[in-house]
């Protein structure tokens, strides 16, 4: 056997005995690597995100909320919203009476040239209530055809777009169920 084969199965050995805890507790929720990834896939993805809207002129009031049945302690949503910018235009996002009291850095802003709005709200304490409220955005309708929203690039893991999170022993989970799109359909 090269020396080669004998540091590769002893790297291997060292590894496959660390992540076992060399004879420690064989509870992979007690495992120091493997309890984050344990808690991930356990962790239920029940919080719903909805959006809804009311018409007033040619303004369109979006108010987007969480339904938080299982009342998870909340931290901070993520919700990005996508539209076609010559049907909708963006004008103001709102959010005097939601229950985050954090913006993200770069969110709660909107590109009407790409047709996105970024709303990134977050809390110091964690918020458990059964329906949360983000925040509202005015849209203006530019046409009379049919618009829709929707929620943009939900990931089930941190890195996409639309994320609803909560900590589990300090470290962060999307615990948002896929949401409906369109979000909106706007008549």
């Amino acid at each position: 056997m090269s020396r080669k084969h004998l540091l590769l199965i002893g790297f291997t050995a060292m590894l496959l005995l660390g992540l076992n805890g060399c004879g420690q507790s064989n509870d992979p929720k007690q495992h120091p690597l493997l309890g984050a990834v344990y808690e991930q896939l356990t962790v239920k993805r029940d919080v719903e995100l909805f959006a809804s809207a009311e018409r007033k002129d040619k303004d369109v009031v979006v108010t987007i909320t969480l339904h938080n049945l299982s009342q998870k302690p909340i931290t901070s949503v993520q919700s990005w919203l996508s539209y076609d910018p010559k049907q909708l235009k963006a004008k103001t996002i709102k959010v005097d009476n939601s229950a985050f009291t954090l913006t993200a850095p770069y969110e709660n802003q909107f590109d009407n040239d790409k047709g996105l709005v970024r709303l990134g709200r977050a809390n110091n304490k964690p918020i458990s209530d059964v329906r949360i409220m983000v925040a509202q955005v005015t849209f203006e309708r530019l046409t009379n055809q049919i618009a829709m929203l929707n929620f943009y690039d939900y990931q089930t893991s941190l890195t996409g777009h639309t994320s609803v999170n909560m900590l589990v022993n300090n470290v962060p989970y999307n615990v948002l169920k896929e949401p409906i799109n369109p979000a909106v359909v706007i008549r």
